[in-house]
């Protein structure tokens, strides 16, 4: 019974028929057509079921149809880049599954015709927002970037680096007395050959014969440890302390201390532009949108609770 409903309203509906409208924008069924087209054929099936994210996705829509229109309406369309951006979408492939518009009752060129202009669309929102990202101002995007750089400048700080080896014992090999034993041992001749030496006699890490039990270097949060905090907080040499971990022992040595360094703007500069610019674009973006929010949003709702049932063919 369902099915036949679902086809009944497949042939009322018209492509052209408004779900949702707000000032000059609005949301035709086709879109919401080409946009079943367009998910995979699982997502299509969810979708199907899930009426509270088919509405959500509809007034998504109108974002898109939104920027369709700023871009007629400001002559934007007769000018580069926009004006070739149908060019371009003629020019790519387009991909239709067949069970998509026969289920919906949809002839197949009217809806290829449809799914054009849908993703014109999309591919025109994607042309604006580039366009007004290569359009900012860089001298002053490089101003607010050294702003925020200089405000967070200690985030940006490198932080201090150490040369670490390790030696691990079997807690079923080793009780702790027989640790410290060789700890003291180390430490009696604190060098980074000795610690070599006895970590390839003694050390179960798999990855001893490959290094020696020299690690390389670390910031205190790549050292994945539990006693990271304390090996860091360590002097030089052979830290005098045995530590535990999943029934191992181990015994650390700080070869090297590199201490932090002062971050510099150029490091960073190229990112931080970016996300500035990044940031301007989505609010000039934004406001455009929000110029089309001032006029309130008529929604077809006997429409939209009808296409509902319209989808439910992918089920």
């Amino acid at each position: 019974m369902n099915l036949i409903i679902s086809l009944l309203l497949s042939i009322m509906l018209n492509q052209n028929d408004v779900l949702v409208q707000q000032s000059g924008a609005s949301v035709p069924l086709s879109d919401v057509d080409s946009y079943f087209n367009e998910i995979p054929p699982d997502v299509r099936s969810d979708l199907s079921f899930d009426n509270m994210q088919l509405e959500s996705n509809i007034i998504g829509m109108l974002n898109m149809n939104i920027i369709y229109d700023y871009i007629h309406n400001q002559g934007l369309i007769n000018q580069s880049p926009f004006s070739e951006v149908v060019d371009n979408v003629l020019k790519q492939p387009v991909i239709i599954d067949e069970t998509v518009y026969k289920r919906l009752q949809v002839p197949e060129d009217q809806f290829k015709a449809n799914y054009l202009k849908y993703l014109t669309k999309k591919a025109l929102y994607s042309t604006l927002q580039d366009h007004l990202y290569q359009n900012i101002d860089e001298a002053k995007a490089v101003r607010l970037a050294q702003d925020r750089f200089l405000v967070f400048k200690n985030q940006y700080r490198i932080p201090e680096k150490r040369d670490i080896a390790m030696i691990k014992l079997s807690m079923a090999d080793y009780n702790q007395s027989e640790v410290l034993s060789l700890v003291k041992q180390l430490m009696a001749d604190d060098s980074q050959q000795h610690f070599r030496e006895l970590a390839n006699k003694v050390s179960t890490d798999q990855t001893v014969k490959y290094n020696d039990g020299q690690l390389g270097q670390f910031h205190q949060a790549g050292f994945r440890y539990p006693f990271a905090e304390e090996v860091f907080a360590a002097d030089m040499g052979v830290v005098p302390a045995v530590y535990k971990k999943d029934q191992s022992w181990y015994i650390v040595r700080v070869n090297d201390i590199i201490p932090s360094q002062e971050a510099e703007f150029s490091a960073h500069k190229d990112e931080l532009v970016a996300k500035i610019k990044t940031e301007m674009m989505e609010r000039q973006f934004q406001s455009i949108i929000n110029e089309y929010a001032q006029h309130e949003i008529k929604i077809n709702k006997e429409l939209v609770d009808d296409i509902f049932s319209r989808y439910e063919v992918f089920q």
